[in-house]
């Protein structure tokens, strides 16, 4: 090398062609039929120690790789902008190779250009360590980005046959829908094969749903035509025999938490099968029953939990089979329900008439084996993969099993296991019984107790009403028919309910229309006192099943109103357990009641006080919450310092809606934290502030917002702070809101350039990845001549040639992309460097 910089060349140029093109881009790229030996002498002989460093790294993992056996990958599938594309497979760190670009439309209107969405999916090697735990090297792990990326998937596939198989460009986009990755259950050595949804066998599954709804949920009504016949059987009062089916329809709703652990165990199949093992087992052994409380265990616990595994299970399994006709699959499911409400009691009071209760309850276990066959049409197609917990190594189960198996342990770490057992037990419920969500969240309060209120007195007619029938005159087969009715106009009514629910009109009015079919079915109770005659009763029948679809079909709807989605199935475990109690204790204390007063109307009169009652306080208090909140929003006052000190731990629902952490909105929020960094002086408080808005800053939907509320001024004054924490997120988040037109042109008239140009001088590497980044974002024609200023080109050139992988690629793509071959040129030939001073960050 000469003193002007140039390489004299006399040696062998086809062993030269990596030297030449690692000094033009800074990466190694060595032909398959070159020997890393011979690119090792050229490197060494030119004495490039950065080059010399990176092939002995190679040669070095050929050689591990030749030994370890063989060879397995790590895939990720990262999600990006169109304009991001670029940035994120420039700036992959080596050993990530690209596999495949799909493309999935656009989600986010970015100020006025509608962005296109891509998957991209990657791979790299994995490396086998000696205790043959499969681990990734610590630095090249992760294809780290200089931008935020939406991590949608990881998964770790047998050894590799040849290109990225196993997910196709449908699986993929139906993995973005759900949030995770749909896999294949089969081969133990991990090939997944992706299954067709929304077609084909799916209808298959569809239909087998609507079977088991029909079996399950549909089961229970048809009780009622076997009360007085148990009742005389066993010499057994009201309230002894309406035990059975309480406990039966408490196990049906509360069995949710346990089933969903089986689940995720044992997969879908299993616990649909399993489920109609131990329903028709609970029924079979019932026939033998010689007390009322041998059917309590086994037609009411046993059976119940049996329909509890067919049903949740089954309806969880549609979420893997439809993702684009989920919702109608959902909805045609839901018509098991009135199926089995008008089969199930015609079928038992002709069984009953023909055999006895004994031999129907005998057949009704044969029928309820085949929530079986419904089991073996669910083919397990996915599953959830759970994600690896934030730095949990792989080999740290294994390491505290040995030490917790250890004799010599120490009471130290005795209690420090019994802690541990109870954070993990404590999580367990926290997962599955959403108690903070009941405290935090008003509107889940406010309908959890409604609800749970509702349920004393909604199922008494279902128990009572052929009881009461037959108590009055009516014919034991035209007293079996009511329940018939009932399910016969679900059917027709339940569908309909739910497409009138869904209206654009009805979008945060749900709860009331809800409220409305509850104090429907209270009223319409009133009918059966009036009158006990057969017509009447009809007459009743029609009009409670009309409030009855409504009740069914809006119940699960609004609970998804008021509750955050990734957390709606623990806010769903606590809301069924509690519904469960209330469903328990309903029918026997209505008995208890009859009994005392040998009067059946006392179980309408008790049916409509709970219904209306409940009615009343779920209608009011959330017409008093929406009141509430719409005072909030329309005084938009700046709330006390003491308020947004509370919201830093917390979470706010991005929506608004009822039941929100704090009930405010997206501006209520946003407001909250710039007040709290403005009234705070704790410099751990603005930092973490600092670090939620510039999160705040990467939704398109918070730009107006944030311009609303100067943050964009904040995070520019916050440049030139001494603190570099806060530099480091306030050009984090300059670098989220410049993807907006608006907010880009903003930066560039308030001079934001400036102060970005000499974030480049940090010592903080994020802070100056960000800044090269955001001077990409930033450059137009009009600002071209400021971010690529001869000072930024020498500084990009010296990152260029910095160890630091993220920082000498983005350099190099700033150079190419964005600066003129003169304006390189110009910069190279300058002898010093001292137009910023800014340091090569450390390797």
């Amino acid at each position: 090398m000469d003193e002007t910089g140039a390489y004299l060349i006399d040696r062998d140029p086809t062993y030269f062609g990596p030297i030449l093109n690692y000094l033009r881009h800074g990466k190694l790229i060595i032909n398959k039929e070159l020997a890393e030996e011979g690119v090792l002498e050229e490197a060494e002989f030119y004495n490039i120690a950065s080059l010399v460093r990176l092939v002995k790294e190679r040669i070095r993992d050929n050689e591990n790789r030749t030994s370890q056996g063989p060879v397995k990958h790590v895939y990720r599938v990262l999600q990006c902008q169109e304009e991001e594309l670029t940035q994120m497979v420039s700036t992959m760190s080596d050993g990530w190779k690209f596999e495949q670009l799909i493309s999935i439309g656009s989600s986010y209107n970015y100020g006025n250009e509608d962005q296109a969405e891509f998957l991209c999916v990657v791979s790299r090697e994995l490396n086998n360590s000696t205790n043959g735990i499969v681990k990734e090297p610590s630095e090249k792990a992760k294809a780290k980005l200089c931008y935020p990326q939406h991590w949608i998937m990881a998964i770790k596939p047998g050894p590799k046959t040849g290109g990225f198989s196993g997910l196709t460009p449908t699986l993929l986009q139906a993995g973005l829908e759900q949030k995770a990755a749909v896999m294949s259950r089969g081969g133990a050595a991990g090939h997944s094969a992706a299954k067709p949804q929304d077609q084909g066998w799916a209808w298959m599954v569809l239909l087998a749903a609507v079977v088991l709804q029909a079996l399950t949920l549909g089961f229970p009504c048809c009780i009622g035509v076997f009360f007085t016949d148990l009742q005389h059987e066993f010499q057994a009062s009201n309230s002894e025999t309406s035990w059975f089916p309480s406990i039966m329809v408490a196990v049906l709703h509360g069995g949710g938490p346990l089933c969903s652990l089986l689940v995720k165990r044992f997969g879908c199949r299993f616990a649909v099968m399993l489920g109609g093992l131990l329903s028709g087992l609970g029924m079979v052994s019932s026939s033998f029953c010689k007390s009322i409380s041998q059917l309590y265990l086994t037609a009411g616990l046993i059976t119940g939990l049996g329909s509890c595994f067919s049903f949740q299970a089954g309806v969880t399994v549609l979420g893997y089979y439809f993702v684009r006709w989920r919702t109608l699959a959902n909805a045609v499911a839901s018509t098991g329900v009135s199926l089995g409400f008008t089969l199930w009691p015609l079928l038992s009071q002709y069984l009953l008439d023909e055999m006895g209760w004994r031999n129907t309850f005998l057949i009704f276990g044969g029928i309820l084996l085949n929530c079986c066959v419904c089991g073996a049409i669910m083919r397990p197609i996915g599953s959830l993969p759970q994600p690896p917990k934030p730095g949990e190594e792989p080999g740290s189960r294994a390491e505290e099993a040995q030490l917790s198996k250890s004799n010599g342990a120490s009471p130290s770490h005795a209690m420090l296991q019994q802690h541990t057992r109870r954070t993990t037990c404590f999580q367990v419920l926290q997962k599955y019984l959403a108690f903070d969500i009941f405290c935090q969240n008003k509107g889940y309060q406010i309908y959890t107790i409604g609800v749970t209120w509702m349920m004393m007195g909604f199922a008494l007619p279902h128990v009572y009403l052929v009881p009461y029938a037959i108590h009055n005159g009516v014919e034991e087969r035209r007293a079996a028919l009511l329940i018939s009715v009932i399910g016969f106009i679900n059917i027709f009514i339940r569908p309909l309910t739910g497409l009138l629910s869904g209206h654009s009109v009805f979008t945060g009015r749900r709860i009331y229309l809800f409220s409305l079919a509850v104090l429907l079915c209270g009223l319409s109770n009133f009918i059966c006192v009036i009158s006990a005659q057969f017509s009447v009763l009809i007459l009743y029948c029609v009009i409670l099943s009309i409030a009855m679809s409504g009740v069914g079909a809006l119940t699960f709807q609004v609970l998804m109103d008021v509750v955050e989605m990734d957390r709606f199935s623990s806010a769903l475990g606590l809301f069924t357990i509690l519904e469960s109690i209330t469903l328990l204790l309903g029918p026997p204390l209505t008995g208890l009641l009859v009994d005392i007063t040998s009067d059946f109307r006392y179980v309408f009169y008790t049916s409509s006080f709970f219904l209306i009652s409940a009615a009343l306080f779920m209608g009011l208090s959330f017409c008093a919450l929406e009141k509430k909140n719409k005072l909030r929003e329309a005084s938009k006052n700046t709330l006390p310092p003491s308020a947004p000190t509370r919201l830093l731990g917390e979470r706010a629902s991005p929506t608004g809606a009822h039941g929100t952490v704090m009930e405010l909105g997206r501006l209520e929020y946003l407001q909250a934290l710039v007040t709290e960094f403005q009234a705070t002086d704790s410099a751990e408080a603005k930092e973490q502030v600092l670090a939620n808005l510039a999160n705040f800053a990467y939704d398109p939907k918070n730009y107006e917002y944030l311009r609303q509320l100067q943050v964009l001024d904040l995070f520019l004054d916050m440049l030139t702070e001494d603190n570099e924490t806060l530099v480091e997120f306030a050009v984090g988040g300059l670098c989220n809101l410049c993807l907006d037109k608006t907010n880009k042109e903003y930066i560039l008239e308030a001079n934001g350039v400036e102060p970005i140009i000499n974030c480049l001088s940090s010592s903080n590497e994020e802070t100056v990845v960000s800044a090269v980044t955001t001077l990409m974002f930033l450059t137009t024609p009009q600002s071209r001549a400021q971010t690529t200023a001869l000072p930024v080109v020498e500084c990009m050139l010296r990152f260029s040639l910095s160890a630091n992988r993220r920082l000498s690629n983005l350099a190099s793509l700033f150079l190419e992309d964005y600066c003129s071959p003169p304006q390189v040129e110009e910069a190279r030939n300058l002898s010093k460097h001292t137009a910023l001073g800014i340091p090569l960050p450390k390797d």
